[in-house]
């Protein structure tokens, strides 16, 4: 596993809109534009890699954080018929708002501005999410303290998260082999399986 050096990732909420704002500008697209490639192509295929292993937890309260838009919880709740309250979350507020409106009219589906930092923000400390018995991320190697992350997680509750192979300007670390994954979060997850994305650029892993 690569770790980088904190103060080469962009992780601050205005510095990350500023980032995008520049990349949108770039590229010439909007920022709807931009989030609907997270329902195509490979993320489609993590997508539906998380789903299988969700659908063998048969979870019914879920937290989905750091979220890459609405596009895993229409998934999940499309095809997990025990999901009773999925709430989906991010800590950019255009990324909730987008979500909000396409999620509407999912009557299982809150929206919540939700920062995972856990040093800066007691939005994912235990006593705040004790309710939810499964909690979901596709954007761990966007998380810096995502140890102490982890280890707010209620005793028992399932944990379902992707993690990338490849570097972003985002990215704190960057996973190259289960090894790592094991190496990192054996000690506070015991992990149940690790899959990998067919274009081996995402690994898929499920604990408890």
């Amino acid at each position: 596993m690569k770790d980088k050096d904190p103060q080469d990732v962009i992780h601050d909420v205005k510095d990350v809109e500023d980032h995008l704002d520049r990349f949108f500008a770039r590229k010439e697209v909007t920022f709807a534009q931009w989030v609907e490639r997270f329902g195509g192509t490979f993320y489609r295929t993590r997508n539906e890699a998380i789903l299988a292993m969700v659908k063998k937890t048969k979870p019914r309260n879920v937290l989905e954080f750091a979220c890459a838009g609405p596009f895993l919880a229409q998934m999940l709740v499309d095809n997990v018929r025990s999901i009773a309250r999925y709430t989906c979350s991010n800590f950019s507020t255009r990324m909730v708002e987008y979500c909000q409106a396409t999620l509407k009219n999912y009557p299982q589906c809150d929206v919540a501005l939700i920062d995972a930092d856990v040093r800066r923000s007691t939005d994912m400390h235990r006593d705040r999410i004790a309710a939810y018995d499964t909690f979901i991320t596709t954007s761990l190697e966007h998380i810096q303290f995502d140890l102490d992350l982890v280890n707010e997680f209620p005793t028992g509750a399932t944990f379902i998260l992707s993690l990338a192979r490849f570097d972003d300007p985002e990215h704190f670390r960057v996973f190259e082999s289960a090894a790592d994954i094991t190496s990192r979060y054996g000690g506070l997850l015991k992990i149940k399986e690790i899959d990998e994305s067919a274009d081996r650029k995402k690994f898929v892993v499920s604990g408890v």
